[in-house]
């Protein structure tokens, strides 16, 4: 029989199988804000990107969302082969 778990359990691990992809992140944003504070060209690259998006509006809102929220996840969990 096999033994049911606690609520406990599932948020260890929940947390455990968040932990990598978490820290991905975070080392991502620690590298943009390096970026930004000590390359003019990030800065304006960033600026630019900006000024695309004040200029696209609701579109580029919208490939934005898609990219970050399905593309990007996607692709760290082929390549931390989370799936087949």
């Amino acid at each position: 029989m096999k033994a049911h778990t606690t609520a406990l359990q599932q948020v260890g691990a929940a947390l455990r199988a968040n932990v990598l992809p978490g820290v991905m992140l975070w080392c991502g944003l620690a590298l943009m804000l390096v970026a930004y504070a000590l390359s003019p060209g990030f800065e304006n690259t960033l600026v630019e990107w900006g000024a695309l998006k004040a200029a696209w509006g609701y579109p580029f809102s919208f490939l934005s969302y898609v990219v970050f929220a399905v593309l990007v996840p996607e692709t760290l969990s082929h390549a931390l082969r989370r799936q087949p």
